[in-house]
Order: structure tokens, then sequence, then C-alpha cells
């Protein structure tokens, strides 16, 4: 991911086409959507990168909790997915009858 004049370094696995990039809270782990449907997670201190899997529509919006242990996805199906970071759980939560395009975690 580069700066405005295009230069910069490149993510193991980047396409460096992403879109609906997002910093967790600490600073330590990216998120961003790729090809439409694919959302990939990188460890910025290790360099690690993990695909989630789960949406089948576009992803519209990416939100990290304020801990940072959940991302969550909002997608053109009306369907958004909240996985727990470092395992292989995510929940679905459907029932949106048109594009979800917005989402945000609250902190309470």
């Amino acid at each position: 991911m580069g700066d405005a004049t295009g230069s910069g370094t490149l993510l193991a696995g980047s396409t460096g086409t992403e879109r609906e990039i997002r910093l967790s809270p600490d600073g330590q782990t990216l998120a961003a959507v790729g090809d439409g449907t694919s959302v990939t997670v990188w460890d910025l201190s290790s360099g690690k990168q993990t695909a989630l899997a789960g949406p089948r529509a576009p992803v519209t919006e990416l939100a990290f909790s304020p801990d940072g242990t959940r991302l969550a996805s909002a997608g053109g199906d009306g369907t958004m997915r909240v996985w727990e970071l470092g395992s292989d759980r995510s929940t679905a939560l459907a029932g949106h009858e048109s594009a979800v395009t917005g989402l945000a975690f609250f902190r309470g």
C-alpha cells in the first residue's frame, strides 16, 4: 500500500487494488476488501496474511471492534459477518432486505 505518489511497499499477497482498507485500533492489524467478496487481514508486525471466508456478495464496509479482537463486514446482499480474529469462528447476521452500506461497533 503506497503513499499518494504511488510509491511504497505492498504487503505480501496484496494486489495493490484493495479497497475498504481499515487499520485496527492498536495499529497492528490491517484489513482490506480485495476482489469484492474477499476479505484479507494482515498482522503488520509479522506480515502474516489471513484470508477470511464467508462473504458471498460484494463487501461494502469493514469495521474493527474497539478492542481489535473482531472484524465485521457488511455486504451487498444484506448480510453482515463478524469474525473472531485469531480463530476460525465467524457469525453471519442476516435479515436486512437490501445492501448494508455502513456499520460500526458500539463502545459501551
